[in-house]
């Protein structure tokens, strides 16, 4: 799996991120009875069960994050968009359950009328079993979220750098 990225996609995500702050500018669909901070911890929470069910369920666990409408930017310049895309890129990239990938989210920001959000974070990634300065690396990662009318989070994008590795 080619872990590198090129800085063009940044301005991918922030192209993507600014389209879906720009569509969700309609209202909320439903009451909203969550606080801004309690809609930020409700995103933070949903990215860190997005890892725990990716690590448990692998490819499932990840496309069941997505909207029906999401897209992966990929670091081999490829944008599945929908599930079936995306589980098929994501069964090619992690065949194998010793690949571990992992991530935290730092922070949240969220849309004036709270139904989108993104958060940032930074990811590890390594081989179990192998050496693992060979096969690890590290990163950041953008995620654009759409709140669901009953209040879950769903990925309508993700993209990741990757850190270059220290001689």
């Amino acid at each position: 799996m080619n872990l590198d990225w090129v800085p063009m996609r940044r301005v991918v995500a922030l192209s993507l991120l600014a389209a879906c702050s720009a569509s969700s500018s309609g209202g909320t669909p439903y009451a909203d009875t969550m606080t801004t901070a309690e809609l930020r911890e409700s995103v933070m929470q949903a990215d860190r069960d997005f890892n725990s069910d990716f690590a448990k369920r692998r490819t499932e666990g990840w496309v069941a994050w997505f909207d029906t409408a999401g897209v992966q930017v990929t670091s081999e310049g490829e944008v599945p968009k929908g599930h079936e895309a995306i589980r098929a890129y994501m069964a090619k990239s992690f065949p194998d359950t010793a690949q571990i990938l992992a991530w935290r989210p730092v922070m949240a920001e969220l849309s004036a009328d709270g139904t989108m959000a993104y958060t940032i974070g930074t990811w590890d990634f390594h081989m179990r079993g192998r050496d693992s300065a060979a096969s690890a690396a590290t990163g950041h990662y953008l995620t654009v979220w759409r709140r669901q009318a009953d209040n879950s989070w769903k990925v309508l994008a993700d993209i990741g750098t990757t850190h270059p590795k220290k001689p």
